[in-house]
């Protein structure tokens, strides 16, 4: 058993022990089915996958967080597709650091996390300046 900074309902939590099985499915699943992309203004890592492999995508989600979107019907295919991306990412990357086996995908994140570290090493706001923001909007006071 592993212990591992975890994820439930989009907040990240440091847990008690990982089940080794869990934490293996999901690198395989990066390993295997995984892609880190992003766009113009953030990182991502998703996971596309046939409508019937649904709940390996969920099983990634308790894992990781993130969303499913989906499903998809496009070009005769039918699938979901997981998204990992935002503070759940920058929060879930000491674990794929730590547990991504040796392999292109692991070259493939490295180049990846090279092209977005500006984006991955950008300082997040503090929760003292959300709750401030927070509370103008929802004075009114603008």
């Amino acid at each position: 058993m592993k212990r591992a900074t975890l994820c439930a309902g989009g907040t990240f939590r440091i847990v008690g022990p990982v089940d080794a099985f869990a934490l293996g499915f999901a690198m395989g699943l990066i390993v295997g089915e995984g892609s880190f992309t992003g766009d113009r203004q953030q990182a991502s890592l998703e996971i596309r996958m046939h409508r019937r492999d649904l709940e390996a995508l969920e099983r990634i989600q308790r894992l990781l967080g993130g969303r499913i979107f989906g499903p998809y019907l496009h070009a005769g295919r039918n699938q979901y597709v997981y998204m990992l991306r935002g503070t759940e990412l920058r929060a879930a990357l000491p674990v794929i650091e730590e547990h991504l086996p040796s392999s292109w995908k692991r070259v493939q994140y490295e180049a990846w996390q090279a092209k977005y570290r500006d984006y991955l090493e950008r300082p997040q706001p503090s929760q003292a300046l959300l709750d401030r923001v927070q509370r103008v909007l929802l004075s009114g006071d603008r």
